[in-house]
């Protein structure tokens, strides 16, 4: 869809700009549970499609007094529910949200991303973070 093609030229000019240390991290208050659940609702229809549960645990806690980059969050997690849709084939996607322990910081937010899909093989663990390298191409 023109959404996917759209969201891919963005994450392509935003890695360009992290690379060449011209990427603005923004500093403005946004409500995290909002974003997520507009995030959870975006992915639900492939989820959906897929067979797969798509859950999600946003702890009203999450509702204000945050501040951060929302755009940049919400591409964070949505690349990674994409990925767990892409290579989950049958049960469920979950995406846990909450307050971070105290130690972590004021405020600090934790979200996890789990699913019944294959994994990633051990092999390709050392390269997950290099840039344009992926370990599964479909």
């Amino acid at each position: 869809s023109s959404d996917a093609l759209l969201r891919i030229i963005n994450d392509v000019l935003d890695l360009s700009k992290a690379e060449s240390n011209q990427m603005t991290i923004e500093r403005i208050p946004f409500d995290v549970g909002d974003m997520l659940r507009d995030v959870v609702a975006f992915y639900r229809p492939l989820a959906d499609a897929k067979g797969l549960t798509l859950a999600s645990r946003i702890a009203p806690a999450l509702s204000d007094g945050h501040v951060g980059d929302p755009v940049r969050l919400r591409q964070i997690v949505s690349n990674l529910i994409d990925n767990a849709i892409k290579f989950t084939e049958r049960g469920s996607v979950t995406i846990d949200a909450q307050l971070s322990s105290p130690d972590a910081g004021p405020r600090c937010v934790e979200i996890r991303v789990t699913d019944t899909g294959i994994g990633i093989p051990a092999d390709n663990l050392p390269t997950l973070f290099d840039v344009y390298l992926q370990a599964d191409t479909s």
